[in-house]
């Protein structure tokens, strides 16, 4: 049993953050495929990349390959983040304006984090990823790795 198994028998929330797309493309298609599907996370994160990589890879991109009781919450950087729940229409939920970026580091990261924390906490989609956004801002106004 995997661990992701052994999660859901205990009740827990398993999230997978598909962020690095140079692993996506070194596993490819098939496998990503297969092991999403074993997951079978409650929720999966995805930047703009990652995505861009499954509409490649599979042509209609994470929906098609992300369980279909799972929550999609696609990052996409200063755009508005697209979240698909089952059964509910595309959520679009603006990012937060902020000043000049002074690192990018754990942006993503801290936006999961977010995001996760939040809806664990009881808030709905929307609110969840505002919370989300709130966290990325934070941490791209911070310097450094550390903050």
């Amino acid at each position: 049993m995997t661990l992701a198994g052994v999660a859901h028998r205990g009740g827990a929330v398993v999230s997978l953050d598909l962020s690095s797309t140079a692993l996506l493309a070194a596993l490819g298609p098939a496998v990503v495929s297969d092991l999403i599907g074993r997951l079978a996370p409650d929720v999966v994160l995805a930047n703009r990349a990652a995505a861009a990589w499954a509409d490649a890879a599979w042509g209609g991109g994470l929906v098609g390959i992300v369980p279909p009781a799972a929550v999609l919450v696609e990052k996409r950087g200063p755009e508005a983040a697209r979240v698909t729940a089952p059964g509910q229409p595309v959520v679009a939920v603006p990012a937060l304006p902020i000043g000049p970026v002074a690192d990018s580091t754990g942006a993503g990261d801290a936006f999961a984090a977010g995001w996760l924390t939040a809806s664990l906490a009881g808030a709905d989609l929307v609110e969840a990823t505002v919370v989300g956004h709130r966290a990325a801002a934070d941490r791209l106004i911070a310097r450094g790795a550390g903050g």
